[in-house]
């Protein structure tokens, strides 16, 4: 798993900048990534994907526990769609 520790580290030695600095980059981007997505637009990642707001659907779902139903409101969440080309390194 890649934690943003190593992300940071790694952006550091790559720009021969201080973990300061690509922790600032890092945080920047992340919420540059965060509000985009709020404001219900895309962010393609040339090369390796796309994020993109989906609307998930109310439902009704039973409790385990109890049997009793509940009902789940609709939600919005993050799809993740990879490249072409990235699939294409995997394989």
């Amino acid at each position: 798993m890649l934690t943003k520790a190593q992300i940071v580290e790694h952006i550091a030695k790559e720009q021969n900048i201080t973990k300061s600095q690509a922790e600032r980059f890092y945080s920047c981007f992340t919420q540059l990534v965060t509000d985009t997505l709020k404001a219900g637009e895309e962010v393609k990642l040339n090369g390796v994907g796309t994020l993109k707001v989906a609307a998930r659907a109310a439902r009704t779902v039973r409790n385990p526990a109890t049997g009793a139903p509940l009902d789940i409101p609709e939600t919005r969440t993050v799809k993740f769609s990879v490249t072409k080309d990235l699939k294409d390194a995997l394989n």
